[in-house]
């Protein structure tokens, strides 16, 4: 367990012991999502737009807007690798 914050998430690795075929699957090779990863992924997509559209309207353009958008576009991908591989870890 780890604090983060003030909540205490479990901690797991989440890759240690995967071969590469796990660790890079395709659609072809990954088992259908279920309901609960596509929620999650929907839950976490609408936080990272709505946090878009507000980095959107009150930041200026230029460097550090766009690194802002990219690190939010980055967190999306990470939080879905997790969401979607969850079943392949274990």
């Amino acid at each position: 367990m780890a604090r983060v914050g003030e909540v205490t998430v479990p901690v797991r690795p989440v890759f240690v012991g995967l071969s590469v075929d796990q660790r890079f699957p395709t659609s072809e090779s990954a088992p259908e999502p279920t309901h609960e990863m596509r929620e999650a992924s929907a839950k976490v997509r609408a936080w990272i737009v709505t946090t878009a559209h507000s980095v959107e309207e009150h930041v200026p353009d230029g460097r550090w807007k766009s690194l802002a958008l990219t690190a939010l576009e980055e967190a999306l991908m990470w939080a879905n690798k997790a969401i979607y591989n969850e079943k392949r870890a274990e």
